[in-house]
């Protein structure tokens, strides 16, 4: 099978304090599709420490959403599986220094 055409961009490492629910965000990225580009997706790792990969969150008054949704599994687990990969090479390197 070949792996949808996803390009990791950009990603920002980040500190922040855990949610509610124990996982907190461990990096933002920007990924690139055939036809369309992403801006401010998320990595976060759970309380067992798995990271998995997110479209960006938007916030209103009511509720926390996710206004993009990627219908098409293979598209949605090629940019989740690349954006894990991008960010654990950047963390090992990142705890190396």
């Amino acid at each position: 099978m070949i792996e949808p055409a996803v390009v990791i961009t950009a990603m920002r490492l980040v500190e922040a304090e855990c949610r509610g629910n124990g996982s907190r965000l461990v990096a933002t990225f920007d990924a690139d599709f055939p036809t369309f580009k992403l801006v401010g997706c998320l990595v976060i790792a759970d309380v067992n420490g798995e990271t998995h990969a997110y479209t960006p969150e938007a916030r209103s008054r009511t509720r926390d959403a996710r206004p993009i949704v990627i219908t098409d599994p293979d598209l949605r687990q090629a940019m989740q599986r690349k954006a894990v990969r991008v960010y654990e090479a950047l963390a090992d390197e990142a705890d190396a220094a």
